[in-house]
């Protein structure tokens, strides 16, 4: 019997964390753009080497929000060096595209890029425009799998409960996120 009742009451603080999870309701946290932009400034530079037909680096990454688009630019300064040609050339592009929430990794991630601007100094024009897309395309896919932010875990606990982030929103000033409560 006395079994029982301790097991009876270890339950009730667990009930009553999910009772009060429940009355939180949903809560936003604001990530201001400069914390975006000093994450995303320690993951560079990013030197890549794909397929081992290009050495490509890429630094200086510069965020700019779109909140009427509910997306994110982003620039970056590049360095071309084709496995092909004793050259390299140096220039930049600039790419966009959709935030999203990655659970799994509880980050930011960039989904859906799109390549906005190219420019490299000193491309021959017979390779300028498919070296400079190719580089761009291969950009665009190294950048989908790097989060641009990852939350901390305090940010998914919240007055003794456990939160789930559920939603993002791009604003002038920052990232406006959502967490709701887990059940």
């Amino acid at each position: 019997m006395r079994f029982k009742l301790l097991r009876y009451l270890a339950i009730i603080p667990a009930m009553l964390a999910a009772a009060c999870a429940g009355l939180l309701g949903p809560r936003e946290v604001v990530v201001p753009l400069d914390r975006l932009q000093d994450s995303l400034a320690r993951r560079f530079p990013l030197v890549q080497h794909p397929l081992d037909l290009i050495d490509m680096r890429l630094t200086n990454p510069q965020l700019t929000l779109q909140p009427d688009s509910n997306r994110m630019s982003l620039h970056l300064d590049a360095a071309l060096a084709p496995a092909f040609t004793q050259r390299s050339w140096r220039g930049g592009f600039t790419l966009s595209g959709m935030l999203e929430l990655d659970p799994a990794r509880q980050a930011v991630v960039l989904t859906q890029p799109r390549i906005e601007q190219l420019a490299f100094d000193g491309l021959d024009a017979a390779i300028a425009q498919p070296l400079a897309r190719a580089a761009g395309i291969l950009a665009s896919q190294i950048l989908r799998d790097t989060p641009l932010y990852t939350f901390g875990a305090d940010e998914f606990r919240y007055g003794g409960s456990q939160f789930t982030p559920t939603r993002i929103v791009t604003t002038s000033s920052g990232l406006k996120v959502t967490f709701k409560p887990r059940n």
